[in-house]
């Protein structure tokens, strides 16, 4: 891979980035300055608004450059099947996934499960809603490939 292969684009990225950045950071300045907190956290929040912005366009970049191509070329290759079908359970399967992985969900239930004095279980929170975001991907799948119109599945709730 040549270095002009991962600068492509990454100009596009970084305004990209600047754009999602920005309004946190102002936000943080306006803080700072108004609450007339002490100077050194302005040194730490432009350090950290720094690191923040190159990891994130770094980031970005990688994922167009290595995963976006092989996602493009599975799509292509799963929407020209002809069983299309095998995408409901597909979709449903990647969703739970995807849910099961993302930390942010298993941070919220082990904090619903500490706050209901574990009333509530962390592992029924995760799988109820693991199972709920396979569910309506594979509900989205299912209106792709069949071709149903989006309002016979939103009006009806």
């Amino acid at each position: 891979m040549s270095f002009r292969v991962i600068v492509e684009g990454f100009d596009a990225v970084l305004v990209e980035v600047m754009a999602a950045i920005s309004p946190v950071l102002i936000l943080f300045l306006l803080f700072i300055f108004f609450f007339k907190m002490p100077r050194h956290l302005l040194f730490n929040l432009a350090r950290g608004g720094i690191l923040a912005f190159f990891g994130l366009a770094l980031f970005l970049q990688g994922v167009k450059i290595g995963f976006m191509p092989v996602g493009m070329e599975m799509g292509s290759l799963l929407g020209a099947m002809a069983n299309r079908w095998i995408l409901i359970p597909l979709g449903f399967f990647l969703g739970f996934l995807a849910t099961l992985a993302e930390p942010a969900v298993r941070i919220l239930s082990s904090q619903v499960e500490r706050g209901s004095s574990g009333s509530i279980r962390s592992s029924i929170i995760m799988l109820t809603l693991c199972f709920a975001v396979g569910l309506f991907i594979a509900l989205g799948m299912t209106r792709i490939v069949y071709g149903i119109p989006f309002q016979y599945i939103i009006i009806p709730g």
